[in-house]
């Protein structure tokens, strides 16, 4: 009796250990696993580039992507950490690095809009860093037998909370020169109470769309196009409007206000800087700006477990 107990009591501790292990995990080829939550560490390569008031396209100003200037990508990159449910849901937490630029003298001077951004003939560069929460959802697996089921390309979209750093810099006189210290709009002067001094420091929020790839039960790839709202307009260090250059010696002495004169208002039309108006147009404060991110994305999959 007490052999029939033992035998019966291992039957059975068996029994709950292989359905705990069912319910943990399903095939994911012949030779593997799937668990539900697998853990990915990996990599991210590409372009970034940027939508401000500065530079863009030849001719009338166009709207969002259209008036992208493709050459001005610079690269990128960044590795990141994560989870992923059922292949449904993902969590990461990315860190990305890159730059942005933009220039109005790659426009030329015709006879129309574009004639007045090539005159202004500004320029800025200015390094990101961002790190960023991000989740993802994975509609096509849904429909792939609840989650069990995984297409060879899988699209996803992604949505996010992020802070990032930027620094906008000026090339003048074979020198680069960050242009926050210059208060270029008069932002912060008492002249103008709605400019305030712009913090180099701020959170976005992510948007993007990608494609994913199981190249191997091990190793993922996916492409990744990641766009972001900003909560600024000074990216690039322009908002509004040119301001009266004689304020410069009010806030900043010596050579620097001189300085700060000449980054503030770089048009190329004949006349001094003080025949000029106050308030002419210097950017468009009606939209903030933004910067955008095309990755590909190399991770190390954790957690499946191999057949024996």
């Amino acid at each position: 009796m007490q052999q029939l107990i033992r035998s019966l009591t291992l039957l059975l501790l068996n029994f709950l250990s292989y359905e705990a292990a069912f319910c943990q995990y399903y095939f994911y080829n012949e030779d593997y696993y799937d668990a539900e939550v697998t853990w990915q560490l990996g990599l991210s390569a590409g372009g970034m580039n940027c939508l401000t008031d500065l530079g863009g396209k030849n001719g009338y100003n166009r709207k969002f992507i259209k008036d992208v200037n493709w050459s001005a990508t610079r690269p990128s990159g960044g590795f990141y950490a994560g989870a992923n449910y059922h292949n449904i849901l993902g969590a990461k937490l990315e860190l990305a690095i890159g730059q942005i630029t933009a220039t109005d003298d790659i426009l030329i001077n015709e006879g129309n809009t574009a004639a007045g951004r090539y005159q202004r003939n500004l320029n800025f560069r200015s390094d990101i860093k961002e790190l960023s929460f991000n989740l993802e959802f994975y509609p096509l697996s849904v429909l792939l037998k609840g989650g069990e089921g995984d297409a060879i390309i899988n699209p996803y979209i992604l949505v996010g909370i992020g802070y990032f750093s930027f620094n906008p810099e000026t090339l003048y006189k074979n020198s680069w020169l960050k242009l926050a210290e210059f208060h270029t709009e008069g932002q912060g002067f008492a002249e103008f109470p709605g400019r305030k001094k712009y913090n180099l420091k701020q959170y976005n929020m992510p948007l993007g769309i990608g494609l994913k790839h199981h190249a191997s039960p091990v190793v993922d790839c996916c492409f990744e196009i990641c766009y972001r709202k900003l909560w600024t307009d000074y990216l690039d260090d322009v908002s509004s409007s040119y301001i009266d250059p004689v304020l410069f010696a009010k806030y900043f002495a010596g050579p620097k206000s001189n300085l700060a004169a000449q980054l503030a208002d770089r048009r190329l039309s004949t006349g001094s800087l003080n025949a000029r108006q106050a308030g002419e147009i210097r950017g468009n404060d009606k939209n903030n700006d933004t910067y955008f991110s095309f990755h590909l994305k190399i991770g190390l999959v954790l957690g499946r477990q191999k057949i024996k």
